[in-house]
């Protein structure tokens, strides 16, 4: 019986070694490298100003057209302003691109979201604003809208660094 216990132990003390083996040898080098891509990434950040609702509306609800316009976009914003790190990054992220679908769009806009928000972008979005000369530099307008008047944020706006690093859209509601 005491042998049966022992080999049950040993059995256990193996699988908690293979368990942090895995761990540290694979999830945390996939943290690493996620650390230096964003570290890579955040020099040429600014670059990406005006995708980040494009590519959230991508990830969200995927046109086919317009899914394809920004991923050509952030390709050639990768392919000229970014270095080697982010550009094999960025490769095997678009890897045959030409086949992919809605779905395969949409899981990579949310993908490179994510990275970007690891960079420091994040999005702010209220529901429902009273328009005024605040908002002017966080949100473009559809329509006219006078002071005071009540709008809908249709996209929101994002920040980088405390700074307003793409505008969102509003429109009277």
């Amino acid at each position: 019986m005491s042998m049966k216990i022992g080999w049950v132990i040993a059995f256990a003390v193996i699988v908690s070694l293979l368990v942090c083996f895995y761990y540290c040898c694979y999830i945390g080098k996939k943290k690493s490298i996620d650390e230096k891509l964003v570290e890579c990434l955040k020099p040429s950040i600014k670059y990406f100003s005006g995708s980040m609702n494009a590519l959230m509306a991508v990830a969200k609800d995927p046109d086919f057209t317009f899914a394809d316009n920004t991923f050509t976009n952030i390709s050639q914003i990768v392919s000229i302003k970014c270095d080697e790190k982010v550009k094999e990054w960025y490769s095997v992220l678009e890897k045959d691109r030409i086949a992919w679908n809605l779905s395969q769009y949409s899981k990579k806009a949310q993908e490179v979201l994510i990275i970007l928000k690891k960079c420091g972008v994040q999005s702010y979005k209220e529901s429902v604003i009273n328009w005024g000369n605040s908002y002017s530099a966080k949100y473009n307008k559809l329509k006219a809208v006078s002071d005071g008047q009540e709008c809908e944020v249709v996209d929101p706006y994002w920040l980088y660094n405390g700074q307003v690093f793409e505008k969102g859209l509003v429109r009277p509601k």
